[in-house]
């Protein structure tokens, strides 16, 4: 999860940086997808799944404005994957 300005307002975003080689291998993929809620975690728009395929690439969910209001929230989530096996998922603390 980042958050920063963007064109002049305060945004969050969901960051994937896939790092060295790890667990990767032929058909290893990781995912990053961002959740927003504007209703205090009743509901929530789900912004992606974007994948990436190889090791040290980087990738980003579009940004969504922030608010003042404490009823919207973010929260990012990463899985690393082959096509038969989840190999770790991992979400942030909400936002």
């Amino acid at each position: 999860m980042q958050a920063g300005n963007v064109g002049g307002r305060q945004m969050g975003w969901g960051v994937l940086s896939t790092g060295g080689a790890g667990h990767w291998g032929p058909g290893v993929r990781a995912a990053v997808w961002m959740y927003v809620t504007n209703d205090n975690k009743v509901t929530s728009i789900t912004c992606g799944r974007f994948e990436v395929k190889s090791a040290g690439t980087r990738i980003t969910t579009p940004a969504y404005p922030s608010s003042s209001s404490a009823s919207r929230a973010f929260q990012v989530c990463a899985m690393l994957y082959t096509n038969e096996d989840n190999i770790d998922t991992s979400c942030s603390p909400w936002w």
